[in-house]
């Protein structure tokens, strides 16, 4: 299998949840990491096979962490043995978390993750960064069901549409703000 091939099929063993499935695609001695915020429990260096069955008991097992509504992969950036995937997931936490305090909070997730291949082709390194947020912009079902109106729930619009507050007329600019704009005319100079 291509390394591209490989990476697509590591995702969809992802989505369902197969374990062995993506076991069979790693060689032996893999490395896996993952760095994301403090609270989460699938997080630090994870080594062998034996590693990322633990990974994934800690993410998505009986105790483990979250429970995905969507993990979606979308971009792949293939290139120098590696395979570099951006992509998009939400949830939510369980009670394993943070002592139960964000035991049913929705969490929003956009992945980066790298993935190199050894000789055999197979997956040797895996490294994950999460930018983990409990909450996000405007959020609506995806993907849209046809022929239906989306759903407040699971996936960005791009960005809150509230509309700002309007500037009052007597507000000065604040010291802070004044000391950037000169020192940004002091840079042009």
């Amino acid at each position: 299998m291509d390394p591209l091939a490989t990476a697509k099929a590591l995702y969809a063993a992802f989505n369902a949840h197969n374990i062995p499935g993506i076991l069979a695609l790693l060689e032996n001695k893999v490395v896996w990491e993952a760095f994301g915020p403090d609270f989460a429990l699938a997080i630090g260096t994870f080594t062998g096979k034996s590693g990322v069955t633990d990974f994934f008991g800690k993410l998505v097992g009986p105790t483990g962490q979250q429970v995905d509504t969507i993990f979606m992969p979308q971009n792949f950036y293939v290139g120098g043995g590696t395979v570099h995937v951006t992509g998009f997931e939400a949830g939510k936490l369980t009670r394993f978390v943070a002592n139960g305090s964000d035991a049913g909070k929705q969490f929003f997730n956009h992945f980066d993750h790298t993935i190199w291949f050894g000789p055999s082709g197979k997956i040797s390194r895996f490294r994950a960064n999460y930018q983990l947020a409990l909450s996000g912009p405007n959020w609506v079902q995806w993907p849209p069901m046809k022929g239906k109106k989306a759903k407040a729930g699971t996936k960005p619009t791009g960005g809150s549409k509230s509309k700002a507050a309007p500037k009052s007329k007597t507000a000065k600019p604040s010291k802070v703000a004044k000391t950037a704009k000169r020192a940004a005319s002091t840079k042009r100079r």
